[in-house]
């Protein structure tokens, strides 16, 4: 994706926003199921009145003197809003966490704005990554879809709470990739459509690519999908991968390569130097033409601080990074389908004076 001089323009010429927060309730409840930090709404200078943004958050219940008292509002403050002041019918989403540069087109507006942690999500929303940019989607069941880097997707439809066993969670996937590990049960169906097929989920770790071309790619790390293309319908089961192409009506499982074997840094080890300045080495797979190496400050990959793709040696050279704790993992990609990641090591970098 490259990003043009309009889009630059527009960015600039919106750029000041207030951050409003709405209070989720419990502690560490993502674990559990339930989203722990606080919802966000975008307030942009074109929204006008306070009644205006009542008028677009339904979700919103109560007055503006209540949550101005809830608050001792101050201008340009994050206003928190309490829990039993959210309420929605259907299902709610939000913003996780993102990392690099990644950008919302809100249902009711025709304008990109930046992101901020806590976004509260809703259907019709456009969520754009550029170069090194991703972003966690969060559902108020707590399984997420990670949008990697320069990629597109529309939340569709987030479903109904009142019939769960009905609802119905689609994402459209215009460009780019998406990942996700479901990590609780799935209430109702959950689909991933893209240009040229629809991917249904029934496992709990997958990828979906849309490639050059409006392609789609599947690929199952665990678990199983139902994968769709007009009238055929392909199950893809566990290290499956398929590839759907506008045109053609053949669907056919392929398994994924293997994952490579991480060498160096050895696990946990320390590195100290003055900067840092470390070539990443692991096994070479046969027949891989590039790997994917992804360096991150936490071991779930949320926050991502380099992603390379290498290839074909078995190495990469990577500077400049401050001190701390990093996670780094690596996959292999054989005839466009990509493995599973080789499981993460961590290492420390400590800064060693002169």
């Amino acid at each position: 994706m490259r990003r043009s001089e309009g889009s630059r323009k527009t960015f600039l010429a919106f750029a000041p926003f207030l951050a409003w927060a709405a209070s989720a309730g419990v502690l560490n409840a993502e674990a559990t199921g339930k989203n722990p930090t606080p919802y966000v709404i975008l307030v942009t200078e074109g929204d006008g009145t306070v009644q205006a943004v009542f008028d677009r958050y339904p979700e919103l219940r109560g007055s503006w003197e209540e949550l101005a008292r809830f608050n001792l509002l101050r201008a340009g403050r994050p206003l928190e809003i309490p829990v039993e002041m959210l309420e929605s019918p259907g299902r709610l989403a939000k913003v996780g966490s993102f990392y690099g540069e990644a950008e919302v087109k809100r249902s009711f507006d025709s304008r990109f704005i930046p992101l901020v942690p806590n976004l509260l999500l809703r259907e019709g929303d456009e969520i754009r990554t550029w170069r090194g940019g991703g972003a966690r989607i969060l559902f108020d069941d707590g399984n997420y879809v990670l949008l990697k880097s320069q990629s597109r997707a529309t939340l569709v439809s987030l479903g109904s709470r009142e019939q769960p066993a009905t609802s119905r969670l689609q994402l459209f996937l215009k460009e780019g990739s998406v990942w996700s590990r479901m990590e609780h049960e799935l209430r109702g169906r959950f689909e991933v459509k893209t240009p040229s097929a629809n991917t249904i989920i029934r496992g709990t770790e997958f990828r979906v690519k849309v490639e050059p071309g409006e392609a789609t790619r599947v690929e199952v790390l665990d678990g199983r999908v139902d994968f769709e293309m007009g009238e055929t319908r392909l199950s893809v089961g566990r290290q499956e991968g398929a590839v759907a192409v506008t045109g053609s009506d053949a669907l056919a499982p392929s398994r994924l390569p293997l994952a490579p074997e991480l060498l160096a840094p050895l696990p946990e080890e320390v590195l100290r130097n003055e900067s840092f300045d470390q070539t990443f080495r692991w096994g070479a797979v046969e027949g891989a033409e590039v790997y994917t190496f992804e360096i991150a400050r936490d071991d779930r990959f949320f926050d991502l601080l380099a992603e390379r793709q290498v290839g074909p040696e078995a190495s990469v050279r990577i500077q400049g990074i401050e001190p701390g704790t990093y996670f780094w993992r690596v996959t292999s990609i054989v005839r466009g389908f990509e493995s599973s990641p080789a499981a993460s090591r961590y290492f420390v970098f400590v800064h060693r004076r002169p």
